[in-house]
This record gives C-alpha cells, sequence and structure tokens, in this order.
C-alpha cells in the first residue's frame, strides 16, 4: 500500500516577503528594512514590526511557549 505523503502547509511568508511588506509599511526601501534588521540601522518601530511578526510565526518558539510554563 503506497504511502500517502501530505505535507503540513504552513502559511509562513518567506524572508523576502516580509522585508516587502515592512518597506511598504513603513514607507521605506527593502534595502532600508533590511538594514535594520542586520544592525547597520536604527529604527525601532520597523525593528519592533519585525520581530513581532518574527515571534508569532516561529513554530519553535510557539511549541515552547506551549509547553513550559512562563511566570
Amino acid at each position: 500500500m503506497p504511502k500517502i505523503l501530505t505535507k503540513n502547509k504552513v502559511n509562513r511568508k518567506k524572508p523576502e516577503q516580509v522585508v516587502a511588506i515592512l518597506a511598504e509599511k513603513h514607507r521605506v526601501s527593502k534595502r532600508y528594512v533590511n538594514m535594520v534588521i542586520s544592525g547597520e540601522r536604527q529604527n525601532e518601530e520597523i525593528l519592533a514590526d519585525y520581530l513581532t511578526y518574527h515571534e508569532e510565526h516561529n513554530l519553535l518558539l510557539k511549541s515552547v511557549r506551549e509547553t513550559v510554563t512562563f511566570n
């Protein structure tokens, strides 16, 4: 009997897509967003949005939060 291989599809965006979304939201270039993420430039609003998105879509982090209780 052949196995049915189905991947668990997760609607995660590629890093380039996240950068494009942040650039459009903050009305800056994609290059500038990449520079903020890499630490070459400082922009707290862009970095906060990026980290928020990253935390929401990080499956490992979600699993740890569900398993371990933080007080």
